[in-house]
């Protein structure tokens, strides 16, 4: 039997996370998301598409910041149900198809644990696709499992719908095959110094083993990637560097700390 990406229903594995009771919590998440990555379009009339929507909870964060030029497309019918139901414009449909019907131009593309639902060729056309459609100005952005990150394995594999997951050099290679030159990645989140010092096993192993200074091991990367260095230059202006940490801070804390237990032991 040959079965297609568009036979699965995706929504029975995002159920898990994802449903009525946490969507609340879920379209908060995306604007603190798209705050933190810098990802609001500049103009409110921009024209926005969403590939793989899902629930509609990106969607939904950008309607209630007045965002209405908006689309949201997705193979699983269940959760283009989902959307219609809150009243968002998605279509069910694949994105081949989409970009084979549609010939707009879109300012903003956005496209988040996606990619790595889709065997490799068909996530070179993909990203072809949303190159061409994509204003000369315009912003894309999209995020993937990251293969440095220490608990890779479980990213990876706790979805059965993965073909794979990339590292930094992977996803700019991909992109940059895609007709991508200006690429920025970034970690999803800034994580904290403590959690870091737990991780440093991992970026002492990659500095020694691959000369990588300062790895980005958050459980996905995200990629913001531009058709002129212009529009790369602009939004690197206001975006938060997220891979900034505070040791001194961190390690000043500590040592006063075992001064602390030091003297209390005596």
């Amino acid at each position: 039997m040959d079965i297609k990406p568009e036979d699965i229903d995706y929504s029975l594995h995002y159920k898990n996370w994802h449903n009525d009771d946490t969507r609340e919590n879920d379209i908060s998440y995306y604007s603190h998301y798209l705050e933190r990555h810098n990802l609001y379009p500049e103009k409110m009339e921009s024209n926005i598409l969403e590939i793989g929507c899902g629930f509609g909870n990106l969607l939904t964060s950008l309607l209630r910041k007045g965002y209405e030029k908006q689309i949201g497309i997705d193979i699983d019918s269940s959760q283009i149900e989902h959307c219609k139901k809150y009243g968002l414009n998605v279509e069910h449909i694949s994105s081949s198809d989409f970009f084979y019907e549609s010939k707009e131009s879109f300012d903003s593309i956005f496209l988040f644990d996606v990619l790595e639902h889709m065997p490799k060729p068909e996530q070179l056309s993909l990203l072809r696709d949303i190159f061409n459609a994509l204003s000369d100005d315009g912003i894309f952005a999209l995020s993937v499992p990251n293969a440095l990150t220490p608990l890779a394995s479980y990213f990876e594999n706790i979805d059965w719908t993965h073909y794979c997951c990339f590292s930094p050099v992977s996803l700019s290679f991909v992109l940059k095959n895609s007709g991508f030159r200006y690429i920025v990645l970034r970690p999803t989140h800034k994580e904290s110094s403590k959690l870091r010092e737990l991780k440093k096993p991992w970026i002492d192993l990659y500095k020694e083993e691959f000369q990588i200074d300062n790895p980005i091991l958050t459980p996905s990367i995200v990629a913001v990637c531009f058709k002129s260095e212009k529009a790369m230059k602009k939004y690197l202006e206001n975006a938060e560097d997220l891979m900034k940490f505070d040791y001194v801070k961190r390690s000043i804390f500590h040592r006063v700390k075992n001064k602390i237990r030091a003297l209390v032991s005596k």
